[in-house]
């Protein structure tokens, strides 16, 4: 599956609640992990404060204890290869992004939230910044779920898989595949129709309603004749979720609390696939709202995703500099 997970940590117990997904994940003897912490000059992610040198030096050797000591915590619990770490310096974000490119890393494994705590958003600013613009596989997991903080053996029992007919979601199948044969779980593929759209002011007519359920019936015969196809390619145990809603990511976020789902696996992209986005609308709707944990598999190679106005920018603007 991954050759290289990296973990970001800031010496929370929030950041932490990623550890123990670490075993879960990895292939033994093949998979490295580097646990990765990043300071900024006042010692942790602010940019805009004066150096105290003093300061700096105790903060560094503090974080790189912290380090040296949560690699051996988690290389006792048996990790080969054992996992390593590296102390960074400068913007948490870029200097993380940085670092997975240039070493090889194909997954992210990060919180939803670390040192600043918990918030009413689903999702930190620093750690939103990263999944925007890494161009990673990622992994993320909800710290305000006291069970998945709590937890000290997560096993994917019961792995969600959003399918929606295109071969890009389809990347996600291999991944998703590996790990419910590593934890002997069980496969959900789900799929959500949504009902066609007819421009009126008025409820639909008898004739305009029986259109509409043809459309659907079609639909899905088509969808349980591809689940079939499917289930002769993957050769495993599989359940199949079909529901009809046109709110997609709702559906998907019940489909997951009525299985007690433990992961979804889903690909960056579908269908509608835009190369100007780090994510599709599905994908993005689920990072920002959904309450399972989330392993996206980026389907889009940097070369093939194409920079924002925002990062032209500044691009442009450090050209300058």
């Amino acid at each position: 599956m991954f050759k290289h997970i990296l973990v970001p940590l800031d010496g929370s117990q929030l950041a932490e609640c990623v550890l123990p997904h670490i075993a879960a994940l990895i292939n033994p003897g093949e998979t490295r992990v580097s646990l990765v912490r990043v300071l900024g000059p006042s010692g942790e992610s602010s940019l805009d404060q004066p150096v105290d040198p003093l300061g700096w030096q105790f903060n560094r050797v503090e974080a790189e204890a912290y380090l040296d000591q949560t690699t051996q915590r988690l290389n006792q619990s048996g990790i080969q290869p054992p996992a390593d770490f590296v102390l960074l310096e400068g913007d948490p974000a870029h200097r993380l992004i940085e670092f997975g490119h240039q070493n090889g890393a194909d997954l992210m494994l990060l919180s939803t939230h670390g040192r600043s705590g918990v918030s009413p958003w689903n999702i930190s600013s620093v750690v939103r910044k990263i999944i925007q613009n890494a161009n990673l596989s990622t992994l993320l997991v909800r710290a305000y779920a006291v069970q998945a903080a709590k937890n000290k053996d997560p096993r994917y029992q019961r792995v969600l898989v959003p399918l929606d007919g295109s071969l890009r979601a389809e990347v996600a199948l291999p991944v998703a595949a590996g790990l419910v044969q590593k934890h002997s779980g069980q496969l959900i593929l789900a799929h959500v129709l949504q009902r066609p759209e007819i421009i009126q002011r008025v409820p639909p007519s008898a004739e305009a309603q029986q259109l509409i359920d043809q459309v659907i019936q079609f639909s899905q015969a088509a969808a349980a004749n591809y689940i079939d196809q499917l289930h002769t390619r993957l050769s495993l145990e599989l359940e199949f979720e079909l529901r009809v809603d046109n709110n997609v990511n709702h559906t998907l976020t019940q489909i997951a609390e009525d299985r007690q789902v433990d992961l979804i696996v889903l690909s960056a992209h579908g269908h509608s696939s835009d190369p100007r986005r780090a994510f599709g609308s599905i994908t993005a709707g689920l990072l920002e709202y959904g309450s399972t944990p989330l392993l996206i598999v980026q389907d889009l190679s940097p070369e093939e995703l194409e920079p924002t106005r925002a990062q032209e920018a500044a691009r442009e603007h450090r050209g300058h500099a």
